[in-house]
């Protein structure tokens, strides 16, 4: 057994009555990145967080291409619970490939942009991105190669959403 089984049965062997609910939860925060998004949206309505908005869907946007649509395409891994009987998978089963962890990658994409604009709030998101991404491996549901992608994919898109609206938002002003 490859050392990510190992470290999922383990992660399955020590889950806690009391923590369960609360990682099913936590998960499901990142179900289609419903959460991140109305996020954004309550973002963009606002003025003075138009641009943190804006950047988290140009993140969002971004991550979803890149990571659902070719990523999760060209690699096509078989979850863990598919592999590894013994695993019993938490939640609702998903029926895309396992790598990267879409549930992180958005996280971490939304998060990072929120932290490139205020440190505090995005610090607070980061915490959940975090939570999220441990979740997926908690529920059986990723492996943590999986989780790193998608935790290395979102901060690395985040920052690039964050420049790229900046460089854009910033030459507009100076062509009016």
């Amino acid at each position: 057994m490859s050392w990510e089984l190992e470290f999922l049965s383990w992660m399955q062997e020590h889950r806690m009555a009391i923590l369960t609910p609360v990682m099913k939860f936590v998960s499901f925060l990142g179900n289609k990145g419903w959460f991140w998004i109305v996020l954004a949206l309550v973002l963009l309505a606002m003025n003075r967080t138009r641009r943190c908005g804006i950047e988290m869907a140009a993140a969002m946007l971004m991550m979803f291409i890149i990571g659902n649509l070719i990523l999760k395409n060209a690699f096509d891994r078989v979850r863990p619970f598919d592999i590894h009987e013994a695993l019993v998978p938490l939640g609702a089963i998903p029926s895309d490939a396992s790598f990267p962890s879409g549930h992180t990658m958005q996280a971490f994409a939304a998060s990072t942009a929120i932290f490139a604009n205020n440190r505090r709030w995005g610090a607070a998101a980061l915490v959940l991105a975090s939570l999220i991404a441990v979740s997926r491996m908690y529920n059986g549901m990723h492996y943590p190669t999986d989780v790193i992608a998608g935790l290395v994919l979102g901060i690395a898109t985040g920052w690039a959403a964050h420049f790229l609206v900046s460089r854009y938002m910033d030459r507009s002003k100076n062509i009016v």
